[in-house]
């Protein structure tokens, strides 16, 4: 009986587990949560065919294979010396590697790099090395060859487009390789009018300083600072303009409106939409760095895809550029690609062009990915009550889809049930329909409460004034009676003392210097508070203002944020001010800086309990409270170490600055402590391995 269980146990063990999703398999499926971590997420979209040349009998190859544009009847597919014309079902139309002018003559399509084709049918095919813009009529007869443009200022610069775009008045949006000042925007009879979409060049404060102090030499063997370059782009049903740039680590695509200027805006603590936003493995063969976004295509509901050339994966964003799925990556395995070169959106399938394996892939949505985007187009659409149900659908694939509680949580919000739609945004990290909802809340709390909180208020109020007045009155007949010393002690120590110096610090500080008031009990007592106080505050700060990662929390580390800067502050002081004839002792420093943070502590704590009361638009109290506990600070630490020191104004801003290169070199002591023990700990364990093997 026992074998025939385990038996059984393996059997159930090897045999495979059904998946709620499609049996399809997909590639590189992640998402990325608002701590920037990738998590796993099911395949939303998966390899349904892939087509090559030996499929159409009209095609005598795919090669060089540069871009593609969708219409609403058909698939244009640009070699690099033929256009390839398909159905919307990707069946054969015709092929064209020439093409016909009005006198006949024959031009050839040969070093192809882009294609755009308008509502009416006409093309348009850029010849980046022929630095010219063939325009072909929709019967594909050649209307006209559109040369370069004049371009005042920039007649030694080469002229080679390579992609390009046509906006609905007839307006040609051109990239032009080499041209750093932007997309060209041309007319519709070729001659050019502005650079649109100017990218500045940023720089970094390291590059800054290290071009400050390069000498000539240096500065003319460095690479030039240019902006980065436009790589591709497209039109969205508003009329904006998308276009994906190269070599920019922060701004890797921008939609453009009509002045040029980039209207993608995302909340804070929102990623960019620039791809991958973990990229630290390492390893043969791996590809490092960021994402390079090289092609970008929209649908009729705000949903756009980018192409990452870095590590050949496809990212798609919604209208509010939070990120739907990926999909893709390097490889020759199945829903792989090997050098993707342009992507487009064929209804809800998804259109890929792998130069190297000359083949057009193309991609579906599985059950996940059908529930993901209905519920995004319906909320496009504002059917937001449509777009939960799917919503509800998409969490039960993925239930760690952030975007799938926001959308539940938003349709609750307007439906009026507050209190569940917090519950749907919280989980969603929605904190700007979250504060909405709160305040709803917390409104109709206070209604509701208002009366019964305003009666015991007052009651306690009258309460405290008939105990003052009983205690007045019997005051001359009440025997005197002895306090404890214990008790004595701790509220002249920690209630008495310390809050009195608030009021009178000049005083309170020379009796610690010369009537010894301090303590270190109170001392140490507010360093562990400030200490709790900072692991507290990453944890329980109000979820409107709280982006930590709170399933994530390291105690010590929160506490060694508090307590080494304190340290290595009264260490640096001390060996300052000893040099310069400072009076004050080490403790006395310590006290002292115990002392000032005192105040800013209690106001922590305040901002901490304030965090999880008030909404968005209250939270400047916690910022404004926040700047005064920091300005309380510095106040308190430099009378009181003025004080101690017997120091002038003058001298004891010198000590102050002083004492910042002390704790900087105090740094520099202690990483290189560090790296020494870590080489002898190192040598040590070579040496006994070594040692083992050699002689055990």
């Amino acid at each position: 009986m026992k074998k025939r269980m385990l038996c059984l146990l393996l059997l159930l063990l090897v045999l495979p587990v059904p998946s709620p999703a499609d049996g399809r398999t997909g590639s590189s499926n992640y998402l990325y949560t608002m701590h920037r971590e990738p998590v796993s997420a099911p395949p939303a979209y998966t390899l349904a065919y892939s087509l090559t040349a030996r499929d159409y009998e009209g095609i005598d190859g795919l090669d060089g294979m540069v871009d593609a544009f969708v219409t609403g009847d058909a698939v244009y597919i640009l070699c690099a010396k033929r256009l390839v014309v398909l159905n919307h079902d990707l069946s054969f139309r015709c092929a064209v590697r020439t093409v016909a002018g009005e006198d006949g003559t024959q031009t050839e399509l040969d070093a192809c790099s882009g294609v755009t084709v308008t509502p009416r049918g006409d093309i348009y095919i850029t010849q980046s090395e022929k630095s010219r813009i063939l325009h072909l009529n929709p019967d594909f007869t050649l209307n006209r060859v559109m040369e370069r443009p004049q371009i005042t200022g920039y007649e030694n610069v080469k002229y080679r487009p390579t992609k390009m775009v046509v906006d609905n008045a007839g307006r040609l949006y051109v990239i032009s390789k080499g041209m750093y000042e932007g997309i060209l925007e041309l007319n519709a009879d070729g001659s050019f009018t502005r650079f649109f979409g100017v990218n500045e060049v940023k720089f970094t404060p390291w590059q800054l300083l290290w071009r400050v102090f390069s000498t000539r030499e240096q500065r003319s063997r460095q690479s030039l600072w240019l902006p980065s370059d436009f790589t591709n782009l497209c039109i969205d049903q508003d009329g904006f303009l998308f276009a994906t740039l190269l070599g920019s680590e922060q701004e890797t695509i921008k939609r453009l409106n009509a002045r040029g200027e980039n209207i993608i805006k995302v909340p804070d603590q929102q990623a960019y939409p620039s791809g991958d936003l973990w990229f630290n493995q390492s390893g043969f063969g791996i590809p490092t760095g960021p994402s390079q976004f090289i092609s970008v295509d929209t649908n009729d509901c705000g949903v756009y895809i980018c192409l990452d050339s870095t590590r050949s994966r496809v990212f798609a964003y919604n209208e509010d550029h939070s990120l739907l799925f990926v999909f893709g990556g390097p490889g020759d395995r199945e829903g792989y690609f090997r050098n993707p070169v342009d992507i487009a959106f064929i209804g809800d399938n998804i259109l890929v062009l792998d130069a190297l394996s000359q083949s057009i892939e193309i991609f579906s949505p599985t059950l996940y990915g059908q529930a993901l985007m209905n519920a995004v187009r319906s909320q496009y659409q504002y059917g937001y009550e449509t777009a939960a149900g799917y919503w509800q659908e998409t969490l039960r694939y993925n239930h760690n889809f952030n975007l799938a509680y926001s959308g539940i949580g938003r349709m609750l919000l307007r439906a009026g049930r507050y209190e569940e739609a917090m519950e749907y945004l919280k989980k969603g990290e929605d904190r700007v329909y979250y504060d909405k909802a709160y305040e709803k809340v917390r409104t109709a709390a206070i209604r509701e409460n208002f009366v019964l909180g305003t009666g015991i208020a007052l009651g306690l109020v009258i309460l405290i004034a008939v105990l003052r007045l009983l205690r007045k009155k019997k005051g001359s007949a009440r025997t005197p009676h002895t306090v404890p010393k214990g008790l004595k002690w701790f509220k002249e120590t920690f209630l008495v003392f310390p809050f009195r110096l608030l009021t009178r610090p000049f005083k309170r500080f020379d009796e610690m210097k010369f009537e010894r008031r301090g303590s270190y009990a109170f001392a140490f007592s507010v360093l562990v508070l400030e200490s709790l106080t900072a692991v507290m505050g990453y944890v329980y700060t109000g979820f409107l203002i709280n982006y930590n990662d709170i399933y994530r929390v390291n105690s010590l580390y929160l506490a060694l944020t508090v307590l080494f800067p304190v340290g290595l502050f009264v260490l640096g002081n001390w060996c300052v001010t000893t040099l310069l004839d400072g009076k004050g002792k080490l403790g006395e420093i310590f006290q002292v800086t115990m002392y000032a943070i005192f105040p800013m502590c209690l106001l922590q704590l305040l901002c901490l309990l304030l965090s999880n009361v008030l909404v968005l638009d209250e939270m400047v109290i916690v910022t404004a409270l926040t700047a005064i506990g920091g300005v309380l600070f510095s106040v308190y630490l430099f009378i009181g170490l003025a004080v101690v020191h017997e120091y002038s104004f003058g001298r004891c801003i010198g000590s102050l600055i002083l004492t910042l290169l002390a704790m900087m070199v105090l740094v520099f002591i202690l990483m290189l402590l560090f790296a020494l023990v870590s080489d002898v700990v190192d040598f040590i364990t070579v040496l006994s391995k070594e040692l083992m093997l050699k002689f055990f």
